[in-house]
């Protein structure tokens, strides 16, 4: 997911993060909590002439959106590059996925993809350690499930959720290949605690889980509540799961009824 860099947490559809500049961005923070996008802009423009890799990356994240600017695909696609050559590995990351998809009028092109995403994990980033975790898991040696494993573990100690996500997966699916049954009880205990901080991505895992009887013993109750709770917060992958579950829970009820009218 891509982000706007400032130096504190705003809310603007994105995480705002300053870097080391904190006194350069000052103007730029005012100026977007009182809705100027297009003063922000050119406040970033000023800072972007230092070379900047937050500075630069901003510029291309509001480019590419139409905020505070003209909307221009190009431009922003070259802003991004800037970054990205100035160390900022969101930057990388975003060409990352731009080259993966072809996105930003970009050809696909999946050696340049690859190439970005392992620069922005080099410098640092979250998401491309964990998306190149999943590609090490996929290969299925033991090799580089420790490989994967090694580079989750600094962010799954920081409590960053969606690495642990990847490595709860990771132990349930491995484990059920492994017949490790205590493995993916691990997995599935992970899952839980995620589950408790509200991970969406695990709730949903766990709901589907109760509700089938997949590698935990079925509770269609346990899966109802998920998915209502789930629902509730719009989460669009709720609604259809909680109708099957309601449906499933309504032919469990048949046969008791049923008996119940015979009695009768």
């Amino acid at each position: 997911m891509k982000k706007l860099l400032l130096a504190t947490a705003l809310t603007f559809a994105t995480t705002f993060t300053f870097a080391n500049s904190i006194d350069a961005f000052t103007e730029v923070k005012t100026l977007l909590q009182s809705n100027d996008h297009t003063g922000a802009f050119k406040a970033l423009e000023k800072v972007a002439k230092t070379n900047h890799p937050d500075a630069l990356y901003n510029l291309g994240y509001l480019t590419e959106i139409g905020q505070g600017t003209t909307q221009n695909n190009k431009k922003a696609l070259q802003y991004y590059e800037k970054a990205a050559k100035q160390g900022s590995s969101l930057a990388n990351f975003v060409l990352a996925k731009s080259y993966e998809t072809g996105r930003l009028g970009l050809k696909a092109n999946p050696k340049k993809a690859q190439s970005y995403l392992e620069a922005a994990d080099r410098l640092g980033s979250a998401d491309a350690k964990i998306e190149i975790s999943e590609q090490l898991f996929a290969k299925r040696t033991t090799e580089s499930n420790q490989q994967a494993l090694a580079k989750l573990a600094p962010l799954v100690q920081q409590g960053h959720v969606a690495a642990a996500y990847s490595q709860a997966t990771f132990k349930i699916n491995d484990g059920f290949r492994q017949q490790n049954t205590a493995q993916v009880q691990q997995g599935i205990t992970e899952l839980h605690a995620l589950g408790q901080k509200g991970h969406v991505a695990s709730l949903l895992l766990l709901g589907n889980l109760y509700a089938t009887g997949s590698l935990i013993k079925q509770d269609l109750n346990k899966a109802k509540i998920i998915f209502t709770a789930l629902d509730q917060a719009k989460v669009a992958e709720a609604k259809p799961a909680l109708e099957i579950v309601n449906q499933a829970l309504a032919k469990q009820a048949q046969p008791a009824n049923s008996k119940v009218a015979k009695k009768s």
